[in-house]
């Protein structure tokens, strides 16, 4: 058996529908139906196969396997959406399987990063109402939450801390928050969260709080084997399914503006961390809301 149709078997659609927040209600035996989560509709016309291990929504056309729907719902082709479940549900791959390997290799850069992200929220949280950090937020009439904002302190206690999660400083280098002279990329500044839309955390950008900075007002994670800047697309992540349901989605300026329409009821809005405009981004942008 090829480790696809492994895959496959292990995978219930419908149990993995209902994980993924789906509502199936029954439609005779082994059927289900729901209101179709790739396209507006009041009149549930998404119809899933238990025998088959399917789905078709008769209402926009779309269907498949399981694998299709993950990779129509995360904007992923159908080999690493695969690929990704594979990893996920421990089904083996072939070990000289290049895509594979390179997912395998950058899973500790991810989590790397997310225990970044977690470090720079929790500094943030505890940042007294007055300091500068929250009133970059608050004075911009938006409210503050724990999702969006982060804080880069002005030391180097992020050192001590990634050594204690097991990290290397050579991993930091190698995502860029170190650079080669051993200086924090990073510091007293109001941090934001690039995730890509799998929703894994990719990147950062950190907005200056000290007016005699010298250096950018912003400056955006490096490139790495993790963060690609012609692809970053700050909220695709929370964007993608409003912009597919909608079929449209807004591209803003900068982070505060999409938390901004974002507080204000608009969901499917991005910005570009104050990078070139490039058809890489027109291309994920086009799989969001195509």
């Amino acid at each position: 058996m090829s480790w696809l149709a492994e895959l496959k078997e292990k995978i219930n659609i419908v149990d993995f529908l209902i994980q993924d927040g789906i509502q199936l209600k029954a439609d005779g035996v082994d059927r289900y139906t729901s209101l179709c989560p790739f396209h507006t509709e009041k009149t549930p016309s998404f119809k899933v196969s238990q025998t088959f291990q399917n789905y078709k929504c008769f209402g926009c056309g779309e269907y498949g396997d399981v694998i299709q729907y993950y990779a129509k719902r995360n904007a992923l082709d159908y080999y690493t959406a695969a690929l990704m479940l594979a990893e996920k549900y421990g089904v083996k791959v072939d070990s000289k399987n290049s895509e594979f390997k390179k997912i395998q290799t950058n899973k500790e850069l991810y989590q790397l990063n997310k225990d970044l992200e977690d470090f720079y929220r929790s500094n943030f949280l505890r940042l007294p109402d007055n300091h500068p950090a929250k009133l970059q937020i608050t004075n911009r009439k938006l409210s503050i939450n724990d999702r969006d904002f982060g804080y880069a302190p002005n030391d180097n206690s992020v050192i001590n801390f990634i050594k204690n999660k097991g990290y290397t400083i050579e991993q930091m280098k190698e995502l860029g928050h170190i650079n080669e002279k051993n200086n924090i990329q990073q510091k007293n500044r109001l941090m934001f969260f690039i995730r890509n839309y799998m929703g894994k955390t990719v990147g950062f950008t950190g907005r200056a709080l000290d007016s005699n900075e010298t250096n950018f007002k912003y400056v955006n994670s490096k490139a790495s084997s993790v963060f690609n800047k012609k692809v970053a697309l700050y909220n695709i992540d929370e964007a993608k399914m409003e912009a597919k349901g909608k079929e449209e989605i807004y591209i803003v300026e900068g982070q505060f503006d999409v938390i901004a329409l974002n507080q204000n009821g608009y969901k499917n809005v991005i910005c570009i961390s104050g990078t070139a405009f490039t058809k890489e981004m027109i291309r994920e942008i086009t799989r969001c809301i195509g």
